[in-house]
């Protein structure tokens, strides 16, 4: 499964809102792991994830892709794949069973299997708070079990203070026969550099 591109289309969100497209905040736990990812407004997107008492971010910019100090997303280790499948189970199920948008979720718990691809299935419930917030849990033949929260709409925008000392651009992967990229440093110390 892989992440649909117009989950990180912050440009069409900006512009137009896409259903199931312009996320707020995901949140998945499951016994094994947490994951998380918040779009914001000036179209970055923060993305976190523990797993074995290790916790690695990236924050997705108008300039390039960009990892935490001491994160291990290396060179052909595919920074935004990682992120992508981590994420995909959700951001692809959930439009499948709603298609009619976020809104279409009902109140009360509704619980369905469908089929997510030919050799996948998944029994989600969701339901729709008061607040808004689509909440869910899920099981699937390839990914297992969590629970989680999904919301729509941009969140304001990341302080321009966000230290970014440390953090180094994601490199993308390298070509058959060369050596991996090596990681650049973030240009900049804060966030308004990188906008």
């Amino acid at each position: 499964m892989a992440l649909p591109a117009a989950a990180l289309d912050m440009k069409a969100c900006a512009e137009r809102p896409v259903q199931w497209g312009c996320i707020g905040h995901v949140e998945m736990r499951s016994a094994k792991a947490r994951v998380e990812m918040t779009g914001c407004e000036k179209r970055e997107v923060l993305m976190e994830v523990e797993q074995e008492g290790v916790r690695r971010r990236m924050l997705v910019t108008n300039k390039g892709a960009f990892v935490a100090p001491g994160d291990d997303i290396g060179a052909n280790r595919g920074a935004y794949a990682f992120w992508g499948y981590a994420l995909a189970p959700v951001l692809m199920v959930l439009p499948m069973l709603f298609p009619d948008g976020p809104d279409s979720v009902p109140v009360e718990p509704l619980t369905r299997t469908i089929q997510v691809e030919s050799n996948t299935t998944a029994t989600v419930t969701a339901s729709r708070g008061a607040d808004g917030a689509i909440r869910f849990r899920m099981a699937g033949d390839r990914f297992g079990r969590f629970e989680g929260s999904y919301r729509s709409g941009l969140r304001p925008a990341l302080p321009g203070d966000f230290d970014m000392r440390g953090w180094y651009h994601a490199p993308g992967p390298s070509r058959i026969g060369e050596p991996p990229p090596a990681p650049e440093p973030a240009p900049g110390e804060r966030l308004e550099q990188l906008r």
